[in-house]
């Protein structure tokens, strides 16, 4: 019965977000742009793997304006790129938004996509010429989520 409330509340705040416009149920053609820009440079396997998790049905939550996490209804094992260091993995894109250089980042966790991060709000992108120039492999640290639990939790045990 919890488990059963538990998605019926999951899916009421999902349709709120999505009225409410910090969520949806696809991505915004910029995020697609940046996350297709990560595909190109995975080895094939890999990137089918992740167009296969896209095929499925997931919700964006854009609740925080810089940080965009993507929640999978259904994780299917057979999907999740087993690669471990997808286990925790950010990718840097270097961008040119209106011919201004930004950094934006993707990350994967758990050998599935979990967020878009861009260095401004959602609204500078929706009408923007983006070019992505580069597409680097990071410190999962350097990811914004990473940087923003850190700040409001601190520094683990043991951790530098």
């Amino acid at each position: 019965m919890r488990r059963v409330i538990t998605l019926i509340l999951s899916e009421a705040n999902r349709f709120l977000m999505s009225v409410s416009g910090e969520g949806g149920r696809s991505l915004k053609p910029y995020e697609a742009q940046m996350v297709w820009a990560v595909l190109e440079v995975l080895p094939a396997e890999t990137s089918q793997l992740v167009q296969a998790q896209l095929a499925g049905r997931f919700f964006v939550d854009r609740s925080n304006p810089r940080i965009h996490s993507l929640h999978f209804d259904r994780r299917d094992a057979r999907l999740a790129v087993a690669d471990e260091g997808f286990d925790d993995a950010l990718f840097k894109l270097s961008m040119r938004v209106d011919g201004k250089r930004q950094t934006g980042r993707v990350t994967y966790y758990k050998g599935y996509l979990f967020s878009v991060e861009t260095p401004k709000p959602e609204k500078t992108y929706r009408d923007a010429e983006i070019e992505i120039l580069s597409v680097t492999r990071a410190s999962p640290k350097a990811s914004l989520a990473h940087i923003v639990d850190r700040l409001e939790h601190g520094r683990g045990e043991g951790q530098g």
